[in-house]
C-alpha cells in the first residue's frame, strides 16, 4: 500500500473514531436534558450526565453547536455569583481543555487553585464542541467548589461563546447563558414500556378555575371495565398539564376509593369540599400517584408496580387538584390531569404509597420573620408496629412537601434509639420545584420511627403562618413510594395544644385565659399576633413543638375496603440514646485534582485510546 493510501486510510479512521465518540455521547450516560436559552439565536445545548455512588462521582458532558467555548455551573442560586463553573474548549490544534474556576461576582470566575474537574475527552466535530468531564461529589474544596449533595435542589448555570479563548486567562465574556433548577440524583434510569402497554387517564373535564387564591377540587372517575374484571399494574404516571393553566396546577393527588357507589360516585367534579361526604372520603383512602409543580414523569423500577382493580374490587378514582389562583383571576378553564402506565402482567413486589410528617391543621405554626424554624411530624413506632410486616417496608422512593416558607425537608429514621442515615433530605428545598425522587433504598421495620423535619423561613411575613390547604399556609409532608403493600394510608402528628400554655404564660400572659378556651392555635390567633416575638420566644415555641407531647394518627384501609383511624394520644417523641453524625469525608483525605495554578487538563477517553492503539497496531 502506498504511502498515499496508508495516509488518506489513517485520517479516514481517525475521523471514523471522533464521529463514533461524538455520536456515542447518549449511550454512554444515563441521564440527557435539551437545554434551552431565553435569548434569541442560541444554538442548541445538551448536557449528559451519570453518577457513580459508589465512587462518589459525577460524569458529564456538554454537547454545544458552536465551535468556542462552553461552561456548566452549578450553584444555590441562578446567578453568577457563588457558582462552581467549569469551562472548556478545543483549541484549532484539536487540543482540549478544561478549567475549574469558582464565580465570586459576575466577571469572569477565578480560577481554582485545587483543579478538581478532570477533563475526559475534548472534540470538535460537525460544528459541535463536545467537552466530557467528571468531578467527586465532594471536593474537600468549600472556598472554590459546591457539595454536590443527594436530595438537594439545586441550579445547574450553563452558557457559551462561539469564539475560543485567545489564551488559558483571557477567556471572552459568554454570549449566551440560562440557569435551571434541577435535582440531579432523583432518578433512576428509565426502564423499559411494558409489551402491550395500556394507558389511562384521569383529567379535569372543561373545570372553570375559581377566581379564588387556593381551590381544592375533586374529581370522581370509574375506572375502565377491563380494569374492574382483572387486575393491572402501574409502571408509570405523568402529568397531562393545560398549557393554557399550568401556572395555576400546585399539586394532583389521585387516589383509589373503597366503597363509593355508581350513585354517589356520580357528577362529583366541584370543589371538594361540596362533593358527596363519600366520594370526599376516597381523600383518606390509599394514595396512588402524587404529583407537584416542577415534577415530570415517574416510573417504578422494573421489578415494582402499582396494582389496581381485578380482586381488589377498585372501581373508582377521584383526582384531586389544587388551583393556586393568588391573582384571583377569572375565565380559566383547565383539562389537566394524570396519565398512568399499565399493564397486566404482574412484577415482583406490589408498590404502597403512604403521607407521614405533620397533621394539617392549626397546631402547626411558624413565627413571623424567622429563620430557621423547625417543626417535626411523627410516625411512631406503635404505627409501624401495628402495620408493617415482620419482614419491614422497603421505601424507593419519597416525595417531600411543603408549602411557600419550607426551606428544608429530611425524612428521618430511629431504630432502638439510634438514629439512622436520613431517607431522603433536601436542604435547599424549592416551592417551584418539588418531585418524587428516587432513592437507595432503605427497609424500614415494625417498631422503627420515623421522624419528618421541616425547616421554615419566614423573613419578611410580618404575620405567624399556619397549618393548612393554602400555600400560604404550611404543610410539612413526605409522602414514601415503598413495598411491599400495606394497608396503611398516612401517619400523622401535631403537638397537643394544652402543653403550649406555659409558653403562653411566659410570652402573652395577658392571654392565658384566652388560650384556655381554645382547642387549636389557630382558633385565636390575634393571641399570635400580639406576640413581642423574639428570638428566645421562637426557640421555645419551637421546643414545645419538637419536645412536646404529640397526637398521633394513623389511617388504614380496612380487608373489606373501609378505613378506620388508630390512635396513639399523649405520645413523647421517640429517645434518641444515639443522633446521627454526617461523616466527615474531607477529614479522612483531601480529595481534589492537581494543584499547579490552574494549568489546563489534557486527557483522553478510552474510545479515543483504543483509536491511537488501533492505529500503532496498524504500523
Amino acid at each position: 500500500m502506498g504511502v498515499f493510501s496508508t495516509t488518506v486510510l489513517l485520517f479516514s479512521f481517525g475521523i471514523m473514531c471522533a464521529l463514533a465518540q461524538l455520536h456515542d455521547i447518549p449511550n454512554r450516560y444515563d441521564f440527557s436534558l435539551n437545554l434551552e436559552f431565553e435569548q434569541p439565536g442560541a444554538a442548541t445545548f445538551k448536557f449528559f450526565y451519570t453518577y457513580d455512588m459508589d465512587n462518589q462521582m459525577l460524569k458529564m458532558a456538554v454537547k454545544v453547536l458552536s465551535l468556542g467555548w462552553v461552561g456548566i455551573g452549578f450553584s444555590r442560586n441562578q446567578f453568577m455569583p457563588d457558582t462552581d463553573v467549569a469551562i472548556g474548549w478545543v483549541d484549532d490544534s484539536g487540543r482540549g481543555y478544561l478549567q475549574d474556576r469558582y464565580a465570586y461576582t459576575r466577571g469572569l470566575p477565578r480560577l481554582d487553585q485545587k483543579q478538581n474537574y478532570t477533563l475526559i475527552n475534548a472534540t470538535e466535530q460537525d460544528g459541535y464542541t463536545v467537552i466530557e468531564m467528571e468531578r467527586p461529589l465532594e471536593t474537600c474544596d468549600s472556598e472554590d467548589d459546591f457539595t454536590l449533595t443527594v436530595g438537594d435542589t439545586i441550579y445547574l448555570l450553563y452558557a457559551y461563546n462561539s469564539m475560543d479563548p485567545t489564551s488559558e486567562n483571557d477567556i471572552p465574556q459568554h454570549q449566551y447563558r440560562q440557569s435551571m433548577i434541577i435535582n440531579l440524583f432523583g432518578k433512576i434510569v428509565e426502564p423499559p414500556v411494558p409489551s402491550n402497554p395500556e394507558y389511562l387517564d384521569i383529567l379535569a373535564d372543561n373545570v372553570a378555575i375559581p377566581n379564588s387564591d387556593t381551590t381544592y377540587w375533586c374529581i370522581t372517575q370509574r375506572l375502565p371495565q377491563n380494569i374492574i374484571d382483572e387486575t393491572h399494574y402501574i409502571t408509570a404516571f405523568e402529568p397531562i398539564l393545560d398549557t393554557d393553566t399550568s401556572d395555576h396546577i400546585h399539586h394532583m393527588l389521585v387516589y383509589k376509593c373503597a366503597n363509593l357507589t355508581n350513585s354517589s360516585a356520580a357528577n362529583n367534579s366541584d370543589r371538594c369540599r361540596d362533593v358527596h361526604d363519600e366520594a370526599l372520603e376516597c381523600r383518606n383512602n390509599l394514595l396512588i400517584a402524587g404529583w407537584a409543580v416542577g415534577a415530570s414523569k415517574f416510573s417504578f423500577p422494573e421489578n415494582v408496580a402499582y396494582p389496581i382493580g381485578g380482586a381488589r374490587k377498585d372501581t373508582y378514582l377521584l383526582i384531586e387538584i389544587h388551583y393556586d389562583n393568588p391573582n384571583r383571576e377569572s375565565g380559566n378553564i383547565d383539562s389537566s390531569g394524570v396519565r398512568f402506565t399499565l399493564t397486566t402482567t404482574p412484577r415482583e413486589f406490589n408498590a404502597g404509597v403512604s403521607g407521614v410528617g405533620a397533621d394539617v391543621n392549626a397546631n402547626l405554626f411558624v413565627p413571623p420573620d424567622t429563620d430557621p424554624f423547625t417543626v417535626f411530624g411523627y410516625c411512631p413506632a406503635g404505627c409501624t408496629n401495628r402495620f408493617f410486616p415482620a419482614s419491614g417496608i422497603t421505601i424507593f422512593a419519597n416525595f417531600l412537601h411543603s408549602h411557600t416558607v419550607g426551606s428544608a425537608l429530611i425524612l428521618r429514621q430511629v431504630r432502638n434509639g439510634v438514629e439512622l442515615p436520613p431517607i431522603d433530605q433536601n436542604l435547599y428545598y424549592d416551592f417551584n420545584y418539588q418531585l418524587a425522587n428516587h432513592i437507595t433504598p432503605r427497609v424500614v421495620r415494625p417498631g422503627d420511627d420515623l421522624i419528618v423535619e421541616c425547616l421554615y423561613n419566614s423573613s419578611g411575613r410580618s404575620v405567624g403562618t399556619f397549618g393548612g390547604e393554602s400555600t400560604i399556609e404550611e404543610m410539612c409532608f413526605s409522602f414514601i413510594y415503598y413495598y411491599p403493600e400495606v394497608p396503611i394510608t398516612y401517619c400523622v402528628s401535631y403537638p397537643n395544644t394544652d402543653q403550649f400554655e406555659g409558653w403562653v404564660q411566659k410570652y402573652a400572659p395577658e392571654a392565658v385565659d384566652q388560650f384556655r378556651t381554645i382547642d387549636m392555635l389557630g382558633d385565636a390567633r390575634d393571641i399570635w399576633e400580639n406576640v413581642q416575638w423574639t428570638n428566645q420566644a421562637n426557640r421555645d415555641l419551637e421546643s414545645v413543638n419538637i419536645n412536646g407531647i404529640h397526637e398521633i394518627t394513623c389511617g388504614s384501609v380496612t380487608n373489606g375496603g373501609g378505613f378506620e383511624n388508630f390512635y396513639v394520644r399523649n405520645l413523647r417523641p421517640p429517645r434518641i440514646t444515639l443522633p446521627y453524625q454526617q461523616p466527615d469525608v474531607c477529614a479522612a483525605s483531601n480529595t481534589g485534582g492537581d494543584e499547579d495554578g490552574g494549568a489546563a487538563q489534557l486527557a483522553y477517553s478510552i474510545v479515543a485510546i483504543t483509536c491511537l492503539v488501533m492505529l500503532a497496531m496498524f504500523f
